[in-house]
């Protein structure tokens, strides 16, 4: 029986309640405004673009704040998971609550709309900007890093399965109470996941702190990792980079893809495909596979024993 790398199953914890969260989140907060809250196109239009322009800035400041700061809970990586994640959760929560009794496009679901987008996006961007962090601080070693992608790999495929389950709990979010039990569920399951990682998820640095204090008797700061550079001469050095840049333009296509996808499919299905032609299980079915079956083909790729496959196959050519 295959023994469990706990650091590894720390780490992935994050990664599945971030799987379980952000599929329902991207997938549902589209449809929810639009056909339940009715929120008018006007107001929609304008939370994307404020959004849009939060989620641009808020990367590389809370990337700084995070590397220079001088509190623990910032500059921590498993104490900005621990006390970020009741924060992040109760943001996934927010978007299908309403602010009371809502008419027709009204100012106030705009209001609501705009400040659900910023507030998930600011959480979502701490938290999971201290697990990649995490990454790369628990352990040097290339076997260590690749058992932590291939754990974080399991965990997500788990995930992945959360817009199914709610597509079935709620009759294809027809039954909106329902869907709010199934959100709130996943809320408390996220938070224990990412409240393990924080407690148990520990990196170089901390286990040097905790030997030093042992051999010495007394508490050690934690170890130095700012830098007398700028923000600006930072992001001067990272958009020099040539590599940087491909990576960039490379990531700008996926996720302007994965986006779109997952905020419209819904919505383009609903009016392609109007309720009653296919069974309500096999539309569910079809909503979920979305969020599986990509997950599946990574976890192929990660546990792949034939190197001639991922030669084939591979992603980075030399």
């Amino acid at each position: 029986m295959m023994k469990l790398h706990m650091p590894s199953v720390a780490y992935a914890s994050t990664s599945l309640a971030n799987t379980m969260m952000h599929s329902v989140f991207t997938f549902y907060y589209v449809k929810v405004f639009l056909n339940v809250y009715q929120v008018s196109e006007y107001w929609f239009h304008l939370s994307q673009i404020i959004f849009m322009t939060w989620n641009a800035i808020n990367d590389p400041l809370f990337g700084y704040c995070q590397d220079n700061a001088k509190i623990s809970c910032v500059r921590s990586r498993r104490h900005a998971i621990l006390y970020g994640a009741p924060l992040w959760v109760l943001s996934f929560v927010i978007p299908w609550f309403p602010w009371g009794t809502y008419l027709p496009h009204s100012l106030i679901i705009g209001i609501h709309l705009m400040f659900a987008l910023c507030f998930y996006d600011a959480l979502f961007t701490f938290v999971l900007l201290a697990q990649c962090c995490l990454f790369t601080e628990i352990s040097r070693k290339h076997e260590d890093r690749l058992r932590l992608v291939r754990y974080s790999q399991i965990a997500s495929l788990i995930g992945s399965s959360s817009v199914f389950v709610c597509e079935i709990v709620s009759s294809n979010l027809s039954n909106f109470r329902n869907f709010q039990i199934a959100t709130v569920i996943i809320a408390v399951l996220s938070y224990i996941c990412m409240r393990y990682t924080g407690n148990n998820a520990y990196t170089e640095y901390d286990v040097k702190q905790m030997q030093t204090s042992q051999q010495n008797g007394t508490d050690v700061p934690p170890a130095d990792r700012t830098t007398d550079y700028s923000i600006w001469r930072l992001t001067w050095q990272l958009i020099s980079e040539r590599n940087f840049l491909c990576f960039v333009c490379m990531n700008f296509c996926q996720e302007f893809h994965r986006t779109f996808i997952s905020n419209f499919t819904a919505i383009i299905a609903g009016c392609l495909i109007p309720a009653g032609v296919i069974p309500s299980f096999i539309r569910s079915l079809f909503y979920g596979s979305m969020f599986i079956t990509p997950q599946v083909k990574l976890s192929f790729f990660f546990f792949a024993d034939n190197s001639d496959v991922l030669e084939s196959f591979r992603f980075f050519r030399n």
